[in-house]
């Protein structure tokens, strides 16, 4: 008996075998008989049966006289038929899976990198490549599955730079060195250039920063002497430039500033700070 051989149930169903099988001979009176698994040609619960007599209708259809004579019956109740949908994976599923792999631990190993940094340093992003250096997914295209496991490596490559080396770029730009009355805020660096030479990175930085600062120290310690905390920080406030005030008085019970400009500190500083 060949693989596939089919058995027509009395429930009017094809069953098949799925291998091979061979069918003893005739001992005496007694036929030969063997026990073989079939499996339902179709999905459904109609194949489930507790019991059946089954016909081989391939020797129907060649006119063999084994027909008659050759019977099978059920052993043990056929079960397990269903009928019903389900996802199968696809190659948009596992190329979304590989994106959004790829985008959360970029993340994730970008944010590690920065809290390693000390605050000395400034992170250049748009410096930073990022790449997956491989990636395994658990299940394949055509796969039924609830769900599948994605793993993989990715190498980051990060440039920081001192802040130091930044503020003296800005300072030979502008030419005015930072201190009590000058300073910048950062608000970006944009790398245009990046590349190899003689084992060493270069690039060419662009900086944007805010520059503050406030001349005529002289003119505003002026505009505070004796006046009192309210009445400096009102008299402050008429400057356009000066958007926040903070005055400290030492010794702190005191409430009027002292009447001495050597006993008076102005200090500009910018809102980032």
């Amino acid at each position: 008996m060949v693989a596939t051989t089919r058995f027509l149930g009395t429930n009017g169903k094809i069953y098949r075998v799925p291998q091979p099988v061979e069918v003893p001979a005739m001992k005496g009176t007694e036929p030969g008989s063997v026990e073989v698994e079939v499996v339902a040609e179709e999905p459904g619960e109609d194949y489930n049966i507790s019991s059946s007599t089954f016909t081989l209708p391939g020797l129907k259809d060649h006119g063999s006289p084994l027909y008659d004579s050759m019977k099978a019956e059920t052993v043990t109740a056929i079960s397990g038929g269903a009928k019903g949908t389900g996802l199968a994976v696809s190659d948009n599923d596992i190329a979304g899976a590989e994106g959004k792999f790829k985008q959360q631990k970029a993340g994730e190993v970008k944010n590690s990198l920065m809290s390693s940094l000390s605050d000395d340093y400034v992170l250049l992003e748009k410096a930073t490549r990022q790449e997956v250096t491989s990636f395994v997914v658990s299940a394949k295209k055509g796969d039924r599955v609830d769900r599948f496991d994605v793993s993989g490596k990715m190498k980051t490559t990060v440039i920081a730079v001192k802040k130091e080396d930044i503020k003296r770029m800005i300072s030979s730009m502008s030419g005015v060195e930072e201190g009590d009355n000058f300073g910048y805020e950062i608000k970006d660096i944009d790398v245009k250039e990046l590349g190899d030479k003689d084992g060493n990175k270069e690039m060419t930085l662009f900086v944007s920063a805010d520059y503050y600062g406030c001349e005529g120290n002289e003119d505003l310690v002026g505009k505070v002497l004796e006046k009192s905390k309210a009445g400096a920080i009102a008299e402050l406030a008429k400057d356009d430039r000066i958007e926040k005030v903070e005055i400290r008085i030492n010794p702190s019970w005191k409430d009027s500033i002292s009447n001495k400009k050597e006993n008076v500190t102005v200090k500009v500083v910018g809102l980032g700070n």
